[in-house]
């Protein structure tokens, strides 16, 4: 059987930062369903991973010089979650910029 992935795409102001906490907390309590966080409690970083730089957010682009920079960075942060995402046959992912 493959993963399975439940995909959490919160608007702001909905209670997602709470969302993200709570799940963030209690991922050891889970009964085997992951919460593979690299960075703070949500998946913010996977804009980083999916997204060229002319597509990222104000505030993630303001963190790279250019393309290059977040390409080297992306790579990083899509093998530290790759690695997180392996441990687990269900994952729950949690962003408002998917």
């Amino acid at each position: 059987m493959g993963k399975k992935a439940l995909i959490h795409i919160g608007t702001g102001k909905t209670g997602t930062t709470s969302i993200q906490q709570s799940l963030a907390s209690q991922k050891r309590k889970m009964g085997g369903v992951g919460y593979p966080n690299i960075v703070g409690n949500a998946h913010h970083f996977l804009e980083v991973v999916y997204q060229d730089y002319s597509h990222l957010s104000r505030g993630h682009r303001s963190d790279y010089a250019d393309e290059a920079a977040r390409l080297k960075h992306a790579k990083v942060l899509h093998s530290k979650f790759l690695r997180r995402v392996r441990q687990n046959k269900r994952i729950i992912i949690s962003s408002e910029f998917l």
